[in-house]
């Protein structure tokens, strides 16, 4: 509910509840692509890239272009379509 009242409170509160899957994707959200993959790495949260992109293409058309585009260029073998 936080959530879709202000994001940066929302992320706060998940980082402090050691909501992992939830802080990757309100950074995702917020179009914080870089952060959101290196918080994934750092806590060991598996991204399914598939729901993350189906995510953000409705809060956030442009990051989901530029998630893709990153995971394209991380690894040019990826079916990111």
């Amino acid at each position: 509910m936080v959530n879709k009242l202000d994001k940066t409170l929302a992320l706060k509160i998940y980082q402090d509840g050691k909501l992992h899957d939830k802080v990757v994707a309100i950074f995702n959200e917020m179009g914080r692509v870089d952060e959101a993959m290196k918080y994934a790495q750092q806590n060991g949260v598996q991204v399914n890239v598939a729901e993350s992109l189906r995510s953000m293409i409705d809060m956030n058309p442009e990051g989901a272009l530029q998630y893709a585009k990153s995971l394209y260029q991380k690894d040019k073998n990826i079916n990111v379509r």
